[in-house]
């Protein structure tokens, strides 16, 4: 099972865009009330009240809504050029609970590669991807992006 597709990438982008547009958008209404209020109105106060009030919904936009989406697009972007390396194993645990790693969620996925208790891998699945049912022990196929699993497969 392959987790991102293209039209997962067209997808993210498509949201950022979106967002991006929004973002610009308030900006530049905040540009223009600013230059109304400097220009043809000439309201000192109305020009700072505006000035302050456009740039604390401009940062609060960009940092709630685009630059979650930005780092998904990022590295999602990573995973699609970037090397990977494929692992046989067989899976352990995968938590319920999430985990912030390089601004994405993903849940901790744990594989064992050999036999010895030092032989468990820590992987990470993304929280946006649903997780197939697996048994404790079932045999595994991983192909990965560092610790990042782009694709599973599921053996026997």
């Amino acid at each position: 099972m392959q987790l991102y597709t293209e039209q997962d990438f067209a997808a993210t982008k498509k949201k950022l865009t979106v967002r991006a547009i929004i973002l610009a958008a308030l900006i530049i209404c905040t540009a223009v009330l600013d230059g109304l209020f400097v220009s043809v109105l000439r309201n000192r106060i109305a020009v700072i009240v505006t000035s302050v009030v456009g740039a604390c919904l401009s940062y609060a936009y960009l940092a709630i809504k685009v630059m979650p989406w930005f780092h998904y697009w990022a590295y999602q972007n990573d995973m699609r050029h970037g090397m990977s390396r494929e692992t046989d194993a067989w899976f352990v645990s995968c938590t319920d609970s999430t985990r912030l790693s390089d601004g994405v969620a993903f849940h901790e996925f744990i594989v064992r590669v050999g036999d010895g208790e030092d032989d468990e891998r820590l992987f990470f699945w993304d929280d946006d991807k649903e997780l197939p049912d697996l048994v404790e022990g079932q045999k595994l196929h991983i192909r990965s992006f560092g610790n990042y699993i782009t694709e599973l497969t599921m053996e026997g």
